[in-house]
């Protein structure tokens, strides 16, 4: 583990970050109101990048391409946030790394989130979209990427279309936890990131009348049979880690898949580039892309 990042789990700690969510659940709700219907995307990326802003079943997405290319591969990229929250800067710097690197072309839509939607209404909506995005690019010119909620939506998608894309990177995908999964709430001291109030949330919103043993909310039990190349990230001090090895192998019997197991890290520590670990993620990601 990198100096670097020790200085950021530290700094992360002594902020107390992940409780900022321990308000009440009013407030929680408005903050989400208030804040998930973002209506663009940072000016950086248009200063950066050619962008176009469309809207599919009622829903903004943004294609981004390096300039004066036409790029031969696409990037889906499904951002985290337990189904709860907008794409955050991480997301968005993460999106530009992407495209500068590989010269494809990325496509990061806002999809539905709760309160208003469900994980099955939010994975619905996805593959949907997706399947119109197919309609101009093959499907095997397309890797899924996504991280936390965006990783589940990833593995969700490729399972439940026929014409499968060309790879799928999956960093701290959300498996099914409450607060009475021992395990997990074990493990939460040592997560930086995530929190028991935003699992109970995403779980009581995103997970509403979902079980948390089915596909519709859990990576681990969602059927990985035909799956192309998957790329697995996550830390071994996140909540969802006592999951991993369940989850690893079902994709093991059914898929070629590479495990990238970040000893000490928290959830969704490869989508940071402050630090060595994530920027050799980025620089794998980029290259899976590449050869994909």
């Amino acid at each position: 583990m990198s100096i670097a990042y020790k200085f950021f789990d530290f700094g992360i700690r002594a902020a107390n970050a992940k409780h900022f969510f321990d308000m009440p659940e009013d407030e929680f709700l408005e903050y989400l109101r208030r804040t998930q219907h973002p209506l663009d995307i940072p000016g950086q990326i248009y200063r950066s990048f050619d962008v176009s802003k469309s809207e599919f079943s009622g829903r903004l997405f943004f294609e981004i391409k390096p300039r004066g290319t036409r790029p031969k591969k696409t990037i889906l990229f499904l951002h985290g946030g337990g189904g709860l929250f907008a794409p955050m800067k991480l997301h968005y710097k993460m999106a530009g790394n992407l495209v500068k690197r590989t010269g494809a072309e990325l496509i990061l839509p806002f999809y539905p989130l709760a309160p208003e939607s469900n994980a099955r209404e939010s994975a619905e909506w996805v593959k949907e979209f997706y399947t119109r995005i197919t309609e101009t690019r093959g499907a095997k010119s397309i890797t899924v990427i996504g991280d936390s909620a965006g990783a589940f939506l990833a593995a969700r998608l490729v399972s439940a279309v026929s014409d499968k894309p060309a790879g799928a990177v999956l960093i701290s995908p959300v498996t099914g936890v409450d607060k009475h999964d021992g395990a997990a709430m074990s493990a939460r001291h040592n997560d930086v990131i995530l929190s028991e109030r935003v699992i109970d949330m995403a779980g009581k919103y995103w997970g509403e009348g979902i079980p948390l043993d089915s596909p519709d909310f859990n990576a681990e039990y969602i059927d990985y049979r035909g799956f192309p190349p998957v790329v697995l990230y996550y830390g071994t001090n996140e909540m969802f880690a006592p999951h991993m090895d369940k989850l690893t192998a079902n994709i093991k019997k059914h898929a070629p898949i590479e495990i990238h197991r970040g000893v000490g890290m928290c959830h969704d520590w490869a989508i940071s580039s402050a630090f060595p670990e994530g920027r050799m993620a980025l620089r794998r990601i980029c290259n899976f892309v590449c050869r994909g």
